[in-house]
């Protein structure tokens, strides 16, 4: 009987958790962007008032591919952006899915609300705030089948270099 109140209390106490960080209730208008040279998470969201405020959340800072398991999971720092088996991101609503280059036909997703919160309108991951920069409602957003995008999210991957040749083979590969 005490095992089965603790069980309970446990998985309440999970859900909950989970519940209070969430920015998915205060926050609209999300999209994938290039941010300091990582994948970014833009939103607009609630601030103080009836204002809301756009920022932008260096993903980096929030999530790592863990190439034992597969997975993408939250990590403070976990250098999302740094690991070469991670192509390309989408938004499906609240979770992002992530093409993985050595397993060309799975995507491996993420429930983003459950490490992502709004801080007074600006998006956080840990104790990594976003950024609000000028552009930040008129930066172009990643795409699934934008080509160019794909270079830029590989560009922290493999460099500058590297990431100009991938950009060219994407402009051929649409000729």
């Amino acid at each position: 009987m005490k095992f089965a109140l603790a069980l309970v209390v446990a998985v309440a106490s999970m859900v909950k958790a989970d519940d209070k960080g969430g920015f998915a209730a205060s926050c609209k208008h999300l999209a994938l962007v290039e941010h300091n040279n990582h994948t970014g998470l833009r939103a607009e969201c609630q601030a103080t008032g009836n204002t809301t405020q756009c920022s932008i959340l260096d993903l980096n800072e929030c999530y790592m591919y863990k190439r034992t398991t597969g997975n993408i999971e939250a990590s403070d720092e976990g250098g999302f952006n740094h690991i070469s088996d991670v192509k390309t991101c989408a938004l499906d609503g609240f979770t992002m899915s992530c093409q993985i280059l050595r397993d060309t036909y799975k995507r491996r997703e993420v429930w983003l609300n459950r490490t992502i919160s709004n801080d007074g309108g600006y998006l956080r991951c840990f104790a990594n705030r976003a950024d609000a920069p000028l552009d930040c409602a008129t930066r172009p957003a990643f795409s699934d089948s934008d080509r160019p995008s794909e270079a830029l999210v590989l560009l922290p991957t493999f460099g500058p270099t590297s990431a100009f040749v991938v950009f060219l083979f994407a402009l051929v590969w649409y000729k």
